[in-house]
């Protein structure tokens, strides 16, 4: 995802506000939207965008209707980290619901389905050997394979 806007503009019907920056396809999908996204709420209260709510202090991302939604981070040091967050379903008017996970290179250290519009789910992992420049990534993807 190489194009960055500032505040967010993934379709021409989204009011989205500043502290609101994402990256994104460039191109735009057969159904209008800039889609998968990745974006963060960095303000201090919670975003309201289309009905949905955005926390505080969040990330956010919204798979494409053929590919997931990535984020990763690469460890400055060599140690044990924690590890903690969430993951929900801010549309339950979407048809579907997230399948989601935290890896470590091959191995998955947390995964979840939430079915759509079901309760947000919580991961905390404590003592998570890292190396120095290792990653982990968190996906988050549609339940079904599809998100209309």
């Amino acid at each position: 995802m190489t194009a960055f806007y500032e505040p967010c503009v993934s379709d021409s019907a989204s009011n989205w506000v500043d502290g609101m920056p994402c990256w994104q396809n460039p191109e735009v999908d057969v159904r209008g939207y800039r889609l998968p996204l990745v974006g963060i709420n960095s303000t201090y209260a919670t975003q309201i965008v289309k009905n949905f709510p955005f926390p505080p202090r969040s990330v956010f991302v919204h798979p494409s209707i053929s590919g997931l939604a990535i984020i990763g981070w690469k460890s400055p040091f060599t140690g044990l980290v924690n590890v903690s967050g969430f993951f929900s379903d801010l549309d339950p008017t979407g048809f579907n619901g997230v399948i989601w996970s935290v890896d470590r290179v091959s191995q998955t250290l947390a995964s979840g389905t939430i079915a759509n519009g079901g309760p947000t789910q919580t991961f905390s992992l404590t003592n998570v050997a890292v190396k120095s420049r290792s990653s982990a990534v968190f996906h988050r993807g549609p339940e079904w394979g599809l998100h209309i």
